[in-house]
């Protein structure tokens, strides 16, 4: 999942010149099991200087063509005939994909696991064992995790570059939730004159 986000970045930092395209085919795929996840199955044809290309590359990363719930909705969108921006490599125009973004679940995953590896590994607490330290960095990182499944669940299956503000905000939420549920929780040690300890709250 985070390698797939990393070679997703690559290839938008690739495909970086965009030009339009005509849609060839479109046709949604329905995988097994109980038919929730589709993948979108788009051939469409593209001219750079003067020379015609085809691709059916939908979006960057491993799984191009997407195959989770709502995968298929960008194929449901199109028909033959239809005109669509491409996004295309410069340096080699026959790289091209259409949804110039991220898929979600590359994002949400990697911050789920990158969040619950860097939560094991840098998150501490007091003494006690009750309270987190420093308290802002640990809220940073226990957010992540939340953010990943929110963002895995909630958006659309592609986060195009544009939009990326909308995980960082829910991210900042998140934050600010824990920093809320955690000032309820515990207060400041007394007289310790450090403010990123806590301890829990007596009754």
């Amino acid at each position: 999942m985070p390698a797939d986000f990393c070679w997703s970045s690559w290839h938008l930092l690739a495909a970086r010149g965009t030009t339009t395209g005509t849609v060839v085919s479109a046709t949604e795929s329905v995988g097994g099991g109980r038919g929730h996840n589709t993948r979108s199955d788009i051939v469409y044809g593209y001219r750079v200087n003067g020379i015609a290309y085809e691709g059916s590359r939908v979006r960057p990363g491993f799984m191009d063509k997407g195959y989770e719930g709502g995968g298929g909705e960008l194929a449901r969108s199109l028909k033959a005939g239809d005109t669509i921006t491409v996004h295309y490599s410069e340096r080699n125009p026959g790289f091209a994909l259409l949804s110039y973004g991220w898929p979600k679940w590359s994002v949400g995953f990697s911050l789920l696991v990158w969040g619950i590896l860097a939560g094991v590994m840098w998150c501490e607490k007091s003494r006690e064992g009750e309270c987190p330290v420093p308290f802002w960095r640990n809220a940073l990182i226990k957010a992540l995790p939340l953010t990943g499944l929110l963002t895995t669940v909630f958006l659309q299956p592609v986060i195009i570059v544009t939009d990326i503000w909308i995980p960082l905000a829910i991210h900042a939420g998140a934050v600010l939730l824990l920093a809320a549920y955690w000032g309820v929780k515990y207060r400041r040690r007394p007289g310790s004159g450090e403010p990123t300890r806590w301890l829990r709250s007596q009754p």
